[in-house]
């Protein structure tokens, strides 16, 4: 593979297709004075006790977001690669900026729990709420993860490439409610049965493909670059335009706990069995965003300057004919699922 590489496709110095380079300590490098991305929350709550049976309790959430990571790649800033013989490639370095990026999240939430006797319990949470922005921030594999917009920035506009939305992390509404019965309390013996209802709205999710705008800014190297941003992230459609399916679930549960006093200390047993999703729901989480636009499909849909004119869906762009389909089993709900669990707490 490494003879092809160097002998046939030309090695690190075919810039004509070798658009970008990453070699750690070289590029990308880390900026001075790099901050850790952060978020302020500020809360005011209330709460009401209900006799001395239950409380309930409401809250309001506000949390801004700072010190993005971005990378940033301009003109004029290359380094040279090692044993080359002098390629130069435009160097990328990781910045804090919150000019081009935000993200808030507001939230109302409240809670109510409520004890009828001595053997039922009742309780419920409920949450609003809306996470706004043009940047997502982070991802389940790597945590923060850099913005590009400082990337190549002529060939690129926020309106298009990361427009203000509503965000991946968006629900808009989150409740669960819960019975539980103390079918046996004794001084060694507990035994309780719960049942438990949730649901969750659909999280958003957006119609984005790619643009080539070089040929309506210029070629990169008059500009003082290296190498070539190639495509553009380019929304088609609003962000967060699309919604996947709301997801209820009914779960059940088993409690049985044995007690037994131990050298001056309780020891607690317990066995629980339980069902989640007893109905097996199959709402859809997640699934196909593919988008066709000239990236992709140039024989078919039809290229346009996208600081100038606005994409025609069908013309210049469309959406696959899966979009917003499943794509296999973990692009829907947790299915019926049985569990047991075992334990000692001490």
């Amino acid at each position: 593979m490494m003879d092809w590489f160097l002998n046939v496709y030309g090695g690190p110095t075919n810039t004509d297709w070798a658009f970008w380079y990453d070699i750690p300590g070289l590029t990308p490098k880390i900026g001075d004075a790099l901050n850790s991305p952060y978020g302020d929350e500020y809360t005011i709550g209330a709460s009401w006790r209900l006799g001395n049976r239950g409380v309930l309790r409401a809250d309001l959430v506000h949390r801004e977001y700072g010190d993005f990571y971005m990378s940033e790649i301009v003109p004029d800033r290359q380094v040279e690669v090692p044993n080359t013989g002098g390629t130069l490639i435009d160097q990328a370095i990781y910045v804090n900026n919150d000019d081009l990026l935000s993200r808030e999240y507001d939230a109302v939430q409240a809670r109510f729990d409520y004890r009828i006797g001595s053997r039922w319990s009742l309780g419920g949470s409920y949450t609003y709420s809306k996470a706004e922005g043009n940047f997502d921030g982070e991802n389940s594999g790597s945590g923060p993860i850099p913005g590009t917009l400082l990337e190549y920035a002529e060939y690129s506009d926020p309106a298009w490439a990361a427009p203000v939305g509503y965000l991946i992390i968006d629900q808009r509404h989150k409740a669960r409610a819960w019975v539980v019965w103390d079918m046996i309390a004794s001084t060694h013996h507990n035994l309780s049965f719960s049942l438990l209802q949730n649901f969750w709205s659909g999280t958003p999710y957006s119609a984005i493909g790619s643009v080539d705008a070089v040929p309506f800014v210029g070629d990169p190297a008059d500009l003082g670059y290296a190498g070539s941003p190639g495509y553009s992230t380019y929304y088609y459609s609003d962000r967060g335009a699309y919604t996947w399916d709301d997801v209820t679930r009914t779960d059940i549960s088993l409690n049985y706990s044995f007690f037994l006093n131990l050298g001056g200390t309780q020891l607690e047993l317990f066995l629980q069995p339980e069902v989640l999703n007893v109905f097996n729901e199959d709402a859809v989480i997640n699934g196909n965003t593919t988008v066709y636009d000239a990236t992709n499909r140039p024989s078919t849909y039809a290229a346009f300057n996208p600081f100038t004119e606005t994409p025609v869906e069908g013309v210049n762009w469309a959406k696959g004919p899966n979009f917003g389909n499943p794509r296999n089993a973990a692009d829907y709900q947790q299915p019926r699922t049985v569990r047991f669990s075992v334990g000692l707490r001490f």
